[in-house]
């Protein structure tokens, strides 16, 4: 694959299937090409309100939904919840206030299609149907919700802050609760001072939560990242609190990374001067400990604020995104080392990126509001699509990259590609050196024994990227096998059936033998048909192969079973 370079085609032209066929030869220099905005949505709910988006969701459908705030021009007091639903391209579909929601700051989507709409002022969810009637609403006692996600088991984790004492001080709060907004567990933690969650993603039986501590440090009262994990019940694991001595930070957000760890965006200042602020970024490993962390400042005098959300590509860099304190809006790329790649403001107007998330064509949309002429503030929703780009494969047939294959069958081979710069895009499918279509799609049949390359290369002119199967074309495979499962654990005695399912050309009738290894590395021959049933009586570690053989060539497949005289169990299931 190509993808994610400028390419530089040179184009031959040949003749083959009384067809013209277009011969790509690719030499390939890297560039990161900086975003440009597609298109942008500007939603307001008048009566003379500032309305700002605060988190956007992708749908499983391809609408967006989005989460905010209103409140009268000049008196953030009377702040009002925002929640809307767009299509693909950003036309509203719906638009509501929840009473029980003074701001709203987190949502996604439900398996139903609804939505969990989290915020404040009492630590509150609202749960939706999809056209955005609520169903139900809950508060936990806190003060407001500024994270939710959904676990793997179908429940939901919410965090954010509660207030502790009359001075307004407040810790981090977490609660998880079922589908029906009922209390699972839920825990507080802090003590001494502005203590808040921000962000939280779910490990493997466990939640990571980030956000801001305060402490006094040297004389000073400063802020520091802080990073903690529970397990699945809400206990404590471990902690870690990264000190910047002098300066103060605040996170923002927190993303799992490709090949584990974590980074956590946000802001950082000098506690002497608190308006002089830099975007701060840290990247953490599985265990919390810091592998890097960046500044970046103003390099422009524009005024770099806070990074509020950040996105992962493909490639491994990092895009983020903040407003900028001079009104406008700063959208940077970073490599995995945390390396700057490139950074660009957008002016149009007073405009403050809030969100950013990644869409799988490789654009993202950013949310945020919008100010004009001095007006009060509008949401606002964006779509930004890199400058130069390779075309984007979505979807291909076979799914699977690797298969076998008789001789002399035929498949039909498909690939679905999109490009972000709407240019015309160009197929060209190959088997080795030879080219055997320009469309998007082609039908093959394998006459040749081996190992065959079919690759389909989608280029628009100026980049490319492609997908590649591998066929393995034989007079025979096995096609399926009895049990599926190729690794368990039996009490004895007890009898299995085996079998192998094969397809063949005809004239073409494999044989078949099965082989038993057990103790010591002794194995026998216990079968010659298709299928075998064989008892186990005696413990121990066997492994066994069901092969079928024809001319030389063999394919087997290798079930691995745990004999015991005696299974255990025990409640609950896990250990730890």
């Amino acid at each position: 694959s190509v993808s994610k370079s400028l390419i530089i085609i040179k184009i031959g032209i040949v003749m083959k299937f009384y067809t013209s066929i277009v011969i790509l030869t690719l030499s390939v220099t890297t560039v990161f090409s900086q975003p440009r905005v597609h298109w942008q949505q500007i939603y307001a709910t008048g009566d003379n309100l500032s309305d700002i988006l605060l988190d956007v969701y992708a749908c499983n459908n391809g609408d967006y939904a989005m989460c905010g705030k209103s409140y009268p021009a000049g008196n953030p007091g009377g702040m009002v919840s925002w929640v809307l639903r767009v299509d693909a391209e950003g036309e509203i579909i719906w638009s509501r206030r929840y009473d029980a929601l003074r701001e709203a700051t987190s949502l996604i989507e439900t398996e139903d299609g609804g939505l969990l709409i989290g915020g404040g002022t009492n630590f509150t969810v609202v749960k939706t149907d999809a056209d955005g009637n609520q169903e139900w609403t809950r508060g936990y006692g806190g003060r407001n919700i500024f994270a939710v996600i959904e676990q793997k088991d179908g429940n939901f984790v919410l965090a954010g802050e509660v207030v502790i004492d009359e001075f307004q001080w407040y810790d981090g709060k977490i609660v998880k609760i079922d589908e029906d907004g009922e209390v699972l567990w839920s825990r507080t933690d802090g003590g001494a001072g502005l203590d808040a969650f921000r962000a939280l993603r779910e490990t493997e039986n466990a939640e990571i939560v980030a956000g801001g501590y305060l402490r006094h440090s040297r004389g000073n009262r400063v802020m520091w990242f802080w990073l903690l994990k529970v397990n699945a019940d809400g206990e404590f694991i471990w902690e870690q609190v990264y000190d910047q001595r002098d300066q103060s930070d605040w996170c923002y957000d927190l993303i799992s990374c490709q090949g584990g760890g974590f980074l956590m965006t946000g802001k950082q200042w000098d506690v002497r001067n608190p308006y002089d602020r830099d975007f701060l970024i840290m990247r953490v490993d599985d265990e919390g400990e810091l592998i890097w962390t960046r500044q970046y400042d103003d390099e422009d005098n524009v005024g770099i604020s806070s990074c509020y959300s950040a996105v992962q590509f493909e490639d491994g860099g990092f895009g983020l995104v903040g407003p900028g304190i001079r009104n406008a809006a700063l959208m940077m790329r970073i490599d995995e080392d945390g390396d700057e790649q490139w950074h660009q403001y957008y002016r149009d107007g007073p405009v403050f990126f809030q969100t950013v998330l990644l869409n799988p064509d490789g654009s993202t949309i950013t949310c945020g509001n919008f100010i004009d002429d001095g007006n009060p503030s509008d949401g606002l929703l964006m779509k930004l699509v890199p400058e130069r780009s390779p075309p984007q494969i979505l979807s291909y047939v076979p799914d699977s990259l690797e298969f076998n294959i008789l001789l002399g069958d035929t498949t039909w081979f498909a690939v679905a590609a999109v490009d972000l710069q709407e240019d015309e895009l160009f197929f060209t499918w190959t088997i080795g050196d030879d080219t055997v279509s320009t469309d998007t799609s082609t039908t093959i049949t394998f006459d040749e024994l081996g190992d065959i390359n079919v690759k389909c290369l989608v280029s628009d002119g100026d980049q490319a990227d492609s997908v590649m199967w591998l066929a393995h074309v034989g007079e025979f495979y096995i096609d399926t096998y009895t049990p599926d499962s190729l690794s368990w654990t039996i009490r004895r005695p007890r009898e299995v059936d085996f079998e192998l399912g094969v397809r063949a050309i005809e004239g073409v009738e494999p044989q078949f033998r099965w082989i038993l290894t057990g103790h010591r590395g002794a194995w026998e021959n216990v079968g010659n048909e298709a299928n075998l049933t064989y008892e186990f009586d005696r413990p121990g570690e066997y492994s066994l192969e069901g092969r079928a053989f024809h001319d030389g060539t063999v394919h087997s497949v290798t079930w691995q079973i745990a004999v015991r005289s005696v299974l255990y169990w025990w409640t609950p299931h896990e250990r730890e």
